[in-house]
């Protein structure tokens, strides 16, 4: 078994356990805004705690902004996520299928912009970059092919003529690129996958924007 030389984690305490499960179902929409919170007891009940670990956890939440205390009343979901998250803060806490479904999203609107609004010399550089993506993928390369798709998406983002829809993709991407490995695909898959890139540009040529957009969100999900 292979030895984990990274630092422990401090353990959590039974009351930031408590915080952290009510969390998540605040932001699954479990409990909605608006929803009020079970009442001590059943929350008692529900984790296994004592009191004062469930008036601990509330107050976590209460310093988040997510939750109120309402005299007499009870306590009440505020809003979905902590105030104050930044967005590098909240792509941290998003699951892999959550940001490929966001990319698949942004990449079809980057699809259909630069349809509209690419250059000629914008469209070279696509040629070129899937050129040595298909040679990467015949070495067999799979961080070669990693890298030039990730140049690829540069230039898509470039060619959509949005700096703010550039920093958007630019910061999922790479939040999604850090917590999984390069696709690696197998020969015959990658072949397909060359093939709608390949279909990409040729539609973002002839300003196909309805096809450019459909197809960038299947080359995402074929690659997740």
């Amino acid at each position: 078994m292979k030895k984990n030389t990274s630092p422990a984690s401090p353990r959590k305490s039974l009351a930031q356990q408590v915080a952290q499960q009510l969390q998540q179902q605040i932001e699954s929409g479990r409990l909605a805004v608006g929803e009020q919170l079970p009442t001590e007891p059943a929350l008692m009940k529900q984790y296994g705690v004592g009191r004062s670990t469930v008036r601990e956890a509330v107050r976590m939440l209460m310093n988040t902004g997510q939750v109120s205390v309402q005299q007499g009343r009870g306590t009440f979901v505020l809003r979905r996520t902590p105030a104050g998250e930044s967005l590098s803060q909240r792509l941290e806490r998003a699951l892999p299928d959550e940001s490929a479904e966001v990319l698949a999203l942004l990449e079809g609107m980057m699809a259909r912009l630069a349809a509209n609004r690419r250059t000629a010399e914008q469209l070279n550089r696509m040629d070129e970059t899937l050129l040595r993506r298909r040679q990467m993928a015949e070495r067999h390369d799979a961080h070669g092919v990693d890298e030039t798709e990730q140049q690829f998406y540069d230039l898509l983002a470039r060619a959509a003529g949005n700096p703010l829809l550039t920093d958007l993709h630019h910061a999922l991407a790479h939040s999604l690129r850090t917590r999984t490995a390069p696709s690696g695909s197998q020969p015959e898959t990658d072949d397909d996958l060359q093939a709608m890139y390949e279909n990409l540009v040729r539609q973002i040529t002839e300003q196909n924007a309805k096809k450019s957009g459909k197809i960038a969100q299947n080359i995402r999900t074929a690659h997740h």
